[in-house]
């Protein structure tokens, strides 16, 4: 009643529901900055798991998560007038946590000549995680090593198809499929590995005919395939032909234990996937070790994750780092054929 016999006196002219809608008003068209600040912290580890890395089989908050999504997009949409979809907000969080982390890296192995090093780390992480680590540092390998030592090294099964992807229905694929992953169970057996504990990631590998570019897509409804492809195409290459049928040149079937991070891009975001596309295992993944490989074309599509507004907006929203969450990371230097290998826990 106060404030009503305030805006009483200085606004005769105007009734009490004018006034209220007047201040409400002036709330809702706030700027979206007064929001932010309450906005709760994005959890990182939530961010993976909406990507599809949640590795740690960890229930989260993903209604908490999407909220606070929500109020990044509509404050990037507010300063810029685009729009932001939830996978490229929670993409955007786990980068500015792996360039967080690349600072602590920095500071820890100062005296290291860190670019021509490879980064690894002592225990499970996902391999995502260290290759935007890794990328944050400028670094163009890393090794998973640790991570393999510890599994059943995944036993991965081929069989050429060659066949036009409309000429083909799923029930085909699928007898196919069926009939190589027993083959890969049983391969597994043989070796002593309970199948019980084994999960199958089941991939075609897709091009265009007569082109040579392909890629290795996970399994889906054929609308779906041909649509997947064609984005990732023109993600990847720069280029899509309408002209040419897509040829489904072989299905593929990895056979790996279930906690494997093999089986991480089973469920992976199409903005993962092209990253981890421009990083690649060497040695056919025999040692761990994973090369960078640069492609315009693919860093032209992440244009939008280094806009300086959405850093700012993000930088509000970022969990702090902890110390302790850096001890397992460590530097191999390679110089003149030995190996120095640099580690603080």
């Amino acid at each position: 009643m106060l404030f009503a016999k305030r805006d009483l006196r200085d606004e005769p002219s105007r009734s009490l529901s004018q006034r209220f809608a007047h201040h409400i008003g002036r709330y809702l068209t706030a700027s979206n900055d007064d929001h932010i600040e309450h906005t709760p912290p994005l959890e990182i580890a939530a961010c993976y798991a909406l990507l599809g890395y949640n590795t740690d089989k960890v229930s989260y908050d993903q209604e908490r998560l999407i909220q606070t999504i929500h109020q990044v997009i509509g404050d990037y949409h507010t300063k810029t007038g685009y729009w932001l979809n939830q996978e490229q907000v929670a993409f955007a969080a786990i980068w500015q946590d792996a360039k967080q982390q690349a600072v602590a890296v920095q500071k820890r192995f100062k005296y290291l000549d860190i670019a021509n090093s490879t980064l690894g780390y002592n225990g499970k992480t996902p391999t995502l995680r260290l290759a935007l680590i890794s990328d944050a540092l400028k670094i163009t390998k890393l090794c998973t090593c640790d991570n393999q030592s510890k599994k059943v090294k995944p036993s991965a099964c081929s069989r050429t198809l060659n066949l036009p992807l409309d000429e083909t229905n799923m029930p085909e694929i699928e007898a196919i499929g069926r009939e190589v992953r027993g083959n890969c169970e049983k391969a597994h057996t043989q070796q002593g590995v309970d199948i019980e504990n084994l999960q199958t990631c089941w991939r075609l590998k897709l091009r265009y005919a007569g082109c040579n570019t392909s890629l290795m897509l996970k399994c889906m409804p054929i609308d779906m395939l041909r649509e997947t492809f064609e984005n990732l195409h023109l993600q990847k290459y720069g280029t899509t032909d309408k002209n040419h049928a897509i040829m489904i040149d072989e299905l593929e079937i990895e056979v790996g234990l279930a906690d494997d991070t093999s089986q991480e891009a089973l469920k992976a975001s199409v903005y993962t996937e092209l990253w981890m596309s421009q990083w690649q295992a060497a040695d056919d993944n025999q040692t761990g070790t994973w090369l960078k490989q640069k492609n315009m074309a693919t860093e032209k599509q992440f244009r939008w994750l280094h806009n300086p507004i959405l850093d700012e907006i993000m930088a509000k929203l970022m969990p702090k780092q902890a110390d302790s969450a850096m001890a397992g990371f460590f530097l191999t230097i390679h110089q003149k054929d030995v190996d120095e290998v640099a580690s603080r826990n």
